[in-house]
């Protein structure tokens, strides 16, 4: 029997729904083949194993994030630039998927085996390049005495901390400030700037003409 890219993507789209909410170790084969319309047998056939399933979604999830890092990272703007757009890409990325950093990070905290860390380190964008390259950066823009040093590996925790925490801690946000969800959007549209703005004087010179 031929597979049928509808059908796939069907399974895919239940799958996300179902992993998203329960995790790996919550999902069900039979719910997500409910899910998607189909019989269990079906559903394994286009995917032998829930895990071989939740690898496929995993990666797709992670792939929304990690590449758009690296890419930016290892492109030839300012340090200034790159802080921008690193922050503004995750705010965006997580505007369309709320969901998507409490599965990327329970996932990881759950990898039985090798398989987060075997995927970082064979990707071909090859990321340990890259943050030499910000390394050999941030060392001109601080010898230029545009900023204060700061160790790579800081930099893009702190970016990404600082975009990602307001989306994992919403519930808590939303009822300790009263906001609304139109609030809450409008709150996350503007850290878009604000976010930027903040890491970009957090590394800065006092004394810079920047």
């Amino acid at each position: 029997m031929k597979k049928d890219d509808s059908t796939e993507k069907r399974i895919l789209d239940a799958a996300r729904k179902v992993f998203y909410e329960k995790g790996l170790a919550g999902a069900r084969m039979e719910e997500i083949a409910q899910e998607a319309g189909i019989n269990k047998a079906m559903l394994h056939y286009y995917f032998r194993s829930k895990q071989k399933l939740f690898e496929k979604i995993f990666l797709e999830a992670f792939g929304q994030i990690f590449p758009r890092l690296i890419a930016i990272v290892a492109s030839d703007i300012s340090l200034e630039e790159k802080i921008s757009q690193i922050s503004t890409s995750y705010i965006e990325v997580l505007t369309e998927n709320p969901q998507l950093p409490l599965f990327v990070m329970s996932s990881i905290q759950r990898d039985a085996g090798s398989f987060v860390s075997g995927m970082i380190q064979d990707n071909p964008l090859q990321p340990s390049l890259v943050l030499g390259k910000l390394r050999e950066q941030i060392a001109e823009e601080v010898k230029a005495g545009k900023i204060n040093p700061i160790d790579p590996r800081d930099l893009i925790v702190n970016i990404i901390a600082v975009s990602v925490f307001p989306f994992m801690m919403k519930p808590i946000l939303t009822g300790l400030f009263g906001m609304t969800e139109e609030d809450f959007q409008a709150f996350i549209s503007n850290r878009k700037l604000s976010v930027s703005d903040f890491l970009i004087r957090a590394v800065s010179r006092a004394d810079s003409s920047q």
